[in-house]
Formats: C-alpha cells, structure tokens, sequence
C-alpha cells in the first residue's frame, strides 16, 4: 500500500545467526515507529532474533537494506524472569532504518527561428555530492555530471533533448541540479543564437519533480564585420 513501509523479525538458533528457526512477527506502517508482538518468555536463556526491512516495490524508494542483529536475555531476578533486549537506544528503539526518497529532472526545449536543421540538442546537468578521498580526513564537495538514467559520473556527460520536446531524468537523489546548453552543438551557420532557461533548482520532499525550461532563440545574422590581424616587427 502506498505510503507503507513494511518489516520483520526473525528468531534464530543461536548467536551465529546461521540458522533460522522462524519468523517471529511483521508489520506494515506509515509512521515512524514500528511496533512488534511481545513476545513472552517461559524460562532463563538467550534468543536471538534480525530486525529488517522488506524491501518494497516503489522504485522512486531507496530501500535500506541492512539488517539489525537483537539479542534478548533471560534472566531469574527475584524469582521474577526479565528480559533484557541489546541493543536499545536512549528512545528504546532497537533498529532504526532510513529510506530515500528520489526526485525527477524534466527539461523542455523550445526552439524559435532557425532553419530547423538541429533536431536534438544537448543539455549538461550538474550536482554537487560529498566525497571523501583517500588519505583525506574531511570529505570535499565535488561536482557530479548527470547521466540521461539518474547515473553520476565525473567527467562531463551530455543528456539528448529532442528540438520542441522534453525529456525527464528519473532517480535523482535530493540535492540541487543544474542545467544548461551545449552551446557548441545549438549553434546554427548564419544566426545568432540566445539561450535562456538555464538555472538551478532543487529536488527535496516538498518538490520531487523539478522543471527547467531551455528556449533557443535564433534571429538570421544580416550584418557581417570583417576583421583583420596585424603583427608588427619593429619599433615605434
């Protein structure tokens, strides 16, 4: 169901965790807090049980996919059992997981004047991401070049946008987005070119689908300046 989050706990045999011997409980749910069946002890002794997420089926989702080993001892006080659950935080919670939610770039292009001779142009999409070195001791933002599939990469990469049309980047973790022209490859023999549109927006939670709009402008070039070069061997 939309908005779910779904999860289980598995006991197994003993502190290798190599063998399960069942699962215990799940639950779904859209808060942040989770809840599991208690679960009632009739003796002394150690369980061990994995706490996880069950990855769901919504691919705008990063799923965290680790596990969280608990161990539960039993122990007579008092000749009254108690239980006590490792690890557990200041909240008392046992596992915390963490999901990410992905944006979407869409580009449009509008293109004015021309000869019609440029059918697809190309856009360069940039972000910034935290990168840790090797050697170094803080990580440096560093600039990512965006793929047309949501894909990073360091050097610079060109995302095809089709003449009066669009094209939508999917998967984009949240951050901010840059996009601008190729301009080598929009210039048209015989016009001067304007570009606008270019900007830099970002995705978050409150704006999963973020919008630039590129315009070509192409006005027919009627005026021509001739220009000369001198070079001067000597002295004035």
């Amino acid at each position: 169901e939309d908005g779910k989050f779904d999860f289980k706990v598995t006991e197994y045999t003993d502190s290798t965790y190599a063998t399960v011997k069942e699962v215990i409980d799940e639950q779904s749910n859209k808060g942040t807090t989770v809840l599991f069946k208690e679960m009632e002890y009739q003796g002394e002794g150690k369980h061990y049980y994995i706490i996880e997420e069950v990855k769901g089926k919504d691919g705008t989702i990063i799923y965290d996919e680790h596990t969280q080993k608990v161990e539960v001892d039993v122990k007579n006080v008092n000749n009254e059992l108690q239980a006590t659950i490792t690890p557990k935080d200041e909240a008392g919670f046992n596992a915390t997981f963490t999901n990410e939610q992905l944006g979407k770039l869409k580009i449009t292009k509008a293109v004015t004047g021309g000869n019609n001779s440029i059918g697809t142009y190309q856009a360069i999409v940039t972000t910034k991401v935290l990168e840790q070195a090797e050697g170094e001791e803080e990580p440096k933002e560093v600039t990512k070049y965006v793929y047309k599939d949501g894909k990073l990469n360091d050097s610079k990469v060109y995302v095809d946008v089709p003449a009066n049309g669009e094209v939508i980047i999917e998967k984009l973790k949240f951050g901010e987005y840059s996009v601008t022209e190729y301009r080598n490859n929009a210039e048209i023999t015989g016009y001067q070119l304007t570009i606008d549109g270019e900007e830099t927006k970002k995705i978050d939670k409150d704006h999963l689908l973020i919008q630039v709009d590129l315009t070509n402008t192409y006005v027919k070039d009627t005026k021509a300046q001739l220009k000369a070069k001198k070079d001067f061997n000597g002295k004035i």
